[in-house]
């Protein structure tokens, strides 16, 4: 890792505004901490690894 790039870029802001924008995206869908996952645009509301997998193998088998 660069660090004085990482400690340029923190300075100066650089990425604030899509830090920001990440915020707002996450919050609209009701993320409100991590581990937060989401498959196919639907929250999960369970942050465990076994509602994730379940979650991917359900749409792979062309669930909803």
């Amino acid at each position: 890792m660069n660090y004085e790039r990482f400690e340029q870029d923190l300075k100066s802001q650089t990425y604030m505004l899509d830090v920001k924008e990440d915020f707002k995206t996450a919050g609209s869908y009701g993320v409100n901490g991590t581990p937060k996952f989401m498959v196919n645009d639907v929250l999960l509301k369970d942050s465990l690894e076994e509602a994730l997998t379940g979650a991917i193998d359900k749409q792979l088998a062309g669930g909803n």
